[in-house]
């Protein structure tokens, strides 16, 4: 594209991105299932040790429970200057208007035409951000950015994009473990190949998030009835 177009199409994305995530502003309540289910969530991680509200008499947090931390850590964090429901609808916004430029980042590192990631934009609203998914939504851009780093650096290695990868898994797999699940088995399949030496460098990117999954496995009912549900078994 000559510059006019490049700066005429960059503009235009970031328009129709924001405006994707705009009906979460434009509503008091937005009619999004599971919602107060977050927000209570949030507020008691935000405010638990609060003397005023006495969460702490009635609820522990044990964090190793969960592998939904990620966009519940964060959204604690910004609470603490936001509040939560706007911190809340900061971070689900940023996990929308994130999705298209994910898929731009994946189609470039493919060698694609870019412009089909505006396809994505309807997908955004969808049955599970409908029905209060918040820590699905929000993995889906970490799998397709950490997807597209695994692409580029199969074809350079650099340390940037090493670590990016590595720090990307690791955080998709506390966000949401379906979309994490896609970028391992994806990642994978990108990585392997060369010599064996490449190959296992590069998988050893995975490895700290791998062990985060299998930990999460073995020692969270929650991991167990995933491996049980996965296998087949009661």
């Amino acid at each position: 594209m000559e510059r006019r177009s490049l700066v005429l199409f960059e503009l235009s994305f970031a328009l129709l991105a924001l405006q994707a995530a705009h009906p979460l502003w434009a509503v008091a309540h937005p009619p999004l299932q599971d919602l107060p289910q977050h927000l209570a969530a949030v507020r008691i991680l935000a405010d638990h040790g609060d003397p005023a509200l006495h969460f702490d008499a009635f609820y522990t947090i044990e964090l190793g429970r969960t592998q939904y931390l990620a966009y519940y850590l964060v959204v604690a964090a910004l609470a603490k200057l936001l509040g939560v429901v706007r911190a809340n609808t900061l971070v689900l916004s940023a996990a929308i208007v994130g999705t298209p430029y994910a898929m731009r980042a994946l189609l470039r590192a493919l060698g694609r035409d870019e412009r089909a990631a505006l396809f994505v934009l309807p997908l955004t609203w969808n049955a599970h951000l409908v029905l209060g998914f918040f820590n699905f939504v929000a993995a889906i851009p970490l799998a397709l950015g950490g997807l597209a780093l695994a692409v580029r650096l199969r074809a350079e290695w650099t340390r940037p994009r090493a670590v990016g990868l590595a720090i990307v898994a690791f955080v998709a797999f506390y966000t949401h473990v379906l979309p994490f699940a896609f970028l391992g088995l994806g990642a994978m399949a990108i990585l392997v190949g060369g010599t064996p030496r490449d190959t296992v460098r590069r998988l050893a990117l995975l490895v700290p998030a791998g062990l985060a999954a299998l930990g999460w496995m073995v020692s969270s009912p929650a991991g167990r009835a995933t491996v049980n549900a996965a296998s087949g078994t009661s």
